[in-house]
């Protein structure tokens, strides 16, 4: 239950994309073709299916070109979606009483991104780090050594919604280098 709270996005961020996405739907030919009258519309539309999210990534990916590429597949309805996530470096189990010293492990946050996607559009996104010089600059000198260049990992978490109020949440793992 906690990793599903953790990808849900920040409330604020999902108001402001469904304002946004509302305006887009009701702009659209097909929605004033359906509803002639769009003043008199109160009631946002029944969710009406789920939303595929493709996401793709590079396995292997250096600690300052971190990019995902992601579509969102949904009805002709634009979809909101927000990345967001973290780095984390540890230790080799076999090595950990030499990094003792240096700390255990040490974790850096992303940015959170918010982009609002077609349908079945294609983007491909740069996620960067929060401070982003000195995350990049400590990450690379952790991974100068032994010790942490095989447990060095990003985990991405995507969570994108609708003007219908579908949502779905996913997340990805890469491997970070130099």
């Amino acid at each position: 239950m906690s990793g599903l709270i953790a990808a849900m996005p920040h409330p604020a961020a999902v108001a402001l994309a469904l304002a946004f996405l509302a305006l887009l739907v009701l702009a659209s030919p097909v929605a004033i073709a359906v509803h002639p009258d769009i003043t008199g519309a109160t009631a946002s539309p029944p969710p009406d299916s789920q939303i595929a999210l493709d996401i793709d990534a590079k396995q292997r990916q250096k600690v300052a070109r971190l990019k995902v590429t992601m579509s969102c597949q949904v009805t002709e309805e634009p979809c909101a979606a927000e990345f967001r996530g973290k780095a984390v470096a540890r230790p080799t189990r076999a090595n950990r009483k030499r990094a003792a010293a240096a700390g255990e492990k040490k974790s850096f946050k992303l940015q959170p991104r918010l982009l609002v996607l077609l349908n079945r559009e294609r983007l491909t996104q740069r996620l960067k780090y929060k401070d982003h010089r000195k995350s990049v600059r400590e990450l690379k000198r952790l991974l100068k050594r032994p010790a942490y260049r095989k447990r060095t990992k990003a985990r991405i978490e995507i969570a994108a919604s609708d003007a219908a109020g579908d949502s779905t949440a996913e997340a990805l793992r890469v491997k970070l280098r130099r």
